[in-house]
């Protein structure tokens, strides 16, 4: 048989990344789908010259919609780089490609993001602050005047070119859509805390969602606070009602015109909130024109001490969210790449979805009855016993006819749960203890996140309900003693209620 030729997907042709660049170890940072590292040129070419620094981003092939992802913010970095350069956006290099990876060269930008600029800067003033987010925003003018919405605007994706220089530099554009005519956009994407309300609650949006995560960062810089707080849901409230106060013991020595600019900047109508050519010509952002220096004269030696130490908290605590989601993420892939490559113990073909039960895998038409040899379909039916897989009827009929076969559950059963990867194909839920996840699933917006909810294997009591005046069940499902009346209420036995 003829070996198959493998072909770039992206690329031209396959390279040897090594044979470019010098790649480190360890990597920079790593996130759910690529690694970073920095690298150095090894010889010139028509962009850089030999020794220069960049950062490489891989990706490793096989996973599910990588190929469009990085085709995607390809087009939105060079787009950005059309006619020129932006020198506040990261810039674009290059990608190659070999059989197993993808090598994404961007502009090295190594000199921090903004909330470890703040907190380790001894000296840190509202004029700095206000260079800093006139940068950003002649960046994020550039992107809306080309179309695009960032959608991830926050201080992790604002970095400086490096640790002593100024030049800040916005970052990260995985999440980056291009606006296209007559194609709302409503999905949410980002880091919650800086979503807009129109984001959160799915509604149709535009770039003006960049502006609402640009005021939340202002707001944090200069207070050292969150404008909304909370989790889960309770943040999704809070957000979407758009209600934030200036607390003195925050703001005390914070210019109005600063505090005016937020307000604009987190207006909760998409169509009255500031946009980032009327944001660039705002008072507090026009230091060095009459308006402005007035604004800064009285406080150009005024420190933000308060924010730089909490802007340093806040970090540690969105990093260790991001985190802690990102683990989310990777256990529900892994769930999802296993179930892709699993035999069924039933009949030992491969298992394209199906049914998780008690740590093996089965087709659908495979998971069977134990009593009537039938599929358990929906899993809305399956009950429990002895670690055997029964329909709801099946069992029932069973108990009714051989109750004193059926006192109690072992000890090892009791224990055992059912988990979130029961059903590994994508359906509605239909019962309490099993859940239906998407393939990469990730918690809602507003969505309590926690344990995956699961119950103990039992016996159901569904059909037990009271009668006209008198109890279903005959006999007590904790010890198997017959009631002696249709209205008893509690076992003689065992004191079990009569349900």
């Amino acid at each position: 048989m003829d070996e198959v030729q493998l072909k770039p997907a992206i690329a031209k042709s396959f390279t040897d990344i090594h044979l470019s660049y010098t790649l480190e170890q360890p990597p920079l940072g790593t996130g759910q789908y690529s690694s970073v590292h920095r690298a150095v040129c090894r010889k010139d070419g028509p962009v850089l010259k030999c020794n220069t620094p960049v950062a490489v981003k891989v990706y490793v092939k096989g996973r599910r919609g990588i190929e469009h992802a990085i085709r995607a913010e390809m087009d939105v970095l060079t787009l950005m780089q059309t006619p020129e350069p932006c020198d506040h956006i990261m810039k674009f290099i290059e990608i190659q490609e070999d059989e197993q990876r993808f090598y994404v060269v961007l502009e090295l930008v190594g000199g921090g993001d903004l909330f470890h600029r703040i907190s380790s800067s001894h000296h840190f003033s509202e004029r700095m602050a206000s260079d800093m987010f006139r940068s950003l925003l002649e960046a994020v003018d550039r992107m809306h005047a080309k179309g695009v919405i960032h959608r991830d605007i926050k201080p992790q994706n604002i970095m400086f070119s490096d640790s002593e220089g100024t030049c800040l530099k916005l970052v990260d554009f995985s999440s980056a859509y291009i606006i296209k005519k007559d194609t709302p956009v409503s999905k949410a994407v980002g880091t919650v805390k800086f979503m807009a309300p129109e984001m959160l609650q799915k509604k149709e949006y535009n770039a003006q969602v960049d502006m609402w995560a640009i005021g939340v960062s202002l707001y944090i810089v200069l207070s050292g606070t969150e404008p909304f707080k909370g989790s889960g849901f309770a943040l999704h409230q809070v957000i979407c009602d758009g209600k934030f106060s200036f607390p003195e013991s925050n703001w005390a020595g914070v210019s109005s015109a600063a505090k005016d600019l937020v307000s604009k900047l987190l207006t909760l109508q998409p169509s009255k909130r500031i946009t980032s050519a009327k944001a660039l010509t705002h008072p507090w952002l026009q230091p060095n024109n009459a308006e402005g220096a007035e604004i800064f004269r009285n406080l150009s030696d005024m420190k933000l001490s308060s924010s730089m130490k909490a802007s340093r908290e806040i970090a540690i605590r969105l990093k260790q969210e991001e985190e802690d989601s990102k683990r989310r993420n990777d256990r529900s892939s892994s769930s999802s790449r296993s179930a892709a490559t699993t035999a069924c113990i039933a009949c030992g073909r491969h298992v394209l979805g199906g049914v998780e039960f008690l740590g093996g895998y089965y087709h659908e038409q495979c998971f069977t009855c134990t009593a009537c040899s039938l599929p358990i379909i929906p899993l809305s039916n399956l009950k429990v016993y002895e670690r055997f897989p029964y329909h709801n009827g099946c069992l029932q009929k069973m108990i009714s006819q051989q109750p004193l076969q059926f006192r109690r559950l072992s000890n090892q059963d009791q224990g055992t749960k059912v988990s979130e990867e029961h059903l590994l194909r994508p359906q509605r839920r239909s019962h309490p203890s099993v859940h239906f996840p998407e393939e990469s699933y990730q918690p809602s917006i507003g969505e309590k996140e926690g344990p995956i909810p699961s119950m103990p294997i039992a016996v159901s009591r569904t059909d037990d309900k009271k009668q006209g005046g008198a109890f279903k069940s005959k006999f007590c499902y904790e010890c198997g003693t017959k009631f002696q009346t249709p209205t008893m209420k509690f076992c003689g036995q065992c004191g079990e209620q009569r349900m």
